[in-house]
């Protein structure tokens, strides 16, 4: 009788394991909160296609501009879920002549913290490569990296020249 009573359980008490799809709040454990949100939707339909949301850790992009003399652009860089943003401009015009960028630093769509800064350009160069080599041949007029601490940065560049042009690319790198 003891040995029945020691004895490991058998395959009818399986151990059945967690499945993420099914805890519909995502608190780590499926129950009656589940069940209960499940029950209440029971006998609706619609497109049974979840959205799904894949993080690969890193996010990088590459943003062309062509200003006329007087002229500005933006971009929204969103950086949800990163930890560092790295942010390299690369600019030249024909008299070398400085330039503004404006960063706003947003949270919930508000800006919560600003920076201007004046950053000289650089001679006219060839069409530049696809994709910069990082601390190469090819350096940046502005780089900065930054811990993130907010929701989406706008970068505004300003071509404060009255004559001249100013042509650029802004990249930047997220990462966790």
């Amino acid at each position: 009788m003891l040995a029945l009573a020691l004895a490991p359980p058998s395959g009818s008490q399986l151990q059945r394991q967690y499945d993420p799809w099914a805890d519909i709040d995502d608190d780590g454990k499926i129950d009656m909160r589940d069940i209960g949100y499940v029950c209440r939707l029971f006998g609706t339909t619609g497109d049974p296609a979840k959205p799904v949301i894949i993080n690969h850790n890193w996010n990088e992009g590459n943003l062309s501009f062509s200003l006329k003399p007087n002229g500005d652009r933006n971009f929204i860089i969103s950086a949800m879920g990163f930890e560092t943003l790295t942010l390299y401009i690369k600019a030249w015009s024909r008299d070398f002549h400085k330039f503004q960028v404006f960063l706003g630093f947003c949270v919930d769509g508000g800006i919560v913290d600003w920076q201007v800064v004046t950053v000289e350009s650089h001679p006219p160069i060839p069409v530049p490569p696809p994709r910069p080599p990082w601390g190469g041949t090819w350096p940046a007029n502005f780089r900065r990296t930054y811990s993130v601490t907010f929701s989406e940065l706008i970068v505004w560049i300003w071509n404060n020249s009255t004559s001249y042009d100013l042509s650029g690319q802004v990249f930047y790198h997220l990462n966790t």
